[in-house]
C-alpha cells in the first residue's frame, strides 16, 4: 500500500505515517536503521527528538507517498488520567465533594 514516508539522514531513521480510518488521525512510526556504538539507534533517537523536530519531519513538504509493505504486531494501548486536580482547578471542586455535588440536572436517576 502507499503511505506517507520520509527519511531523516542525520538520525538514520525512517518515519512512516499510518492513517486511521477517516484519515483524521494517524499513527507515526519512527524506525532507526541500525545499531550504533553498541546501543540501538532508538536510544539516540529518544535523546534527539523534540516536538518541534517531529512536527517538521512529518510536515507535508517532508513526507512523500511511498509504496511500502507494513507488518505490525497486534497491540493494545491504555492510559489512565486523574482529572480531579485539573477539573477542580478549573472551577469544579464541588463535583468531587459528596455533600455538595449535584448532578440532578444531567441525570434523572
Amino acid at each position: 500500500a502507499n503511505f506517507n514516508m520520509t527519511y531523516i539522514g542525520d538520525l538514520q531513521t525512517k518515519i512512516l505515517e499510518l492513517p486511521y480510518v477517516g484519515n483524521e488521525l494517524s499513527m507515526i512510526i519512527l524506525l532507526p536503521d541500525a545499531i550504533q556504538d553498541g546501543s540501538t539507534g532508538l536510544e539516540r533517537l529518544e535523546r534527539e527528538v523534540t516536538c518541534e523536530k517531529l512536527m517538521g519531519w512529518i510536515s507535508p513538504k517532508m513526507m512523500k507517498s511511498t509504496k511500502v509493505r507494513v507488518s505490525l504486531p497486534r497491540f493494545k494501548l491504555e492510559e489512565n488520567y486523574d482529572l480531579k486536580p485539573l477539573l477542580s482547578s478549573m472551577g469544579m471542586p464541588d463535583a468531587f465533594d459528596v455533600g455538595k455535588a449535584d448532578f440532578s440536572g444531567i441525570s434523572s436517576g
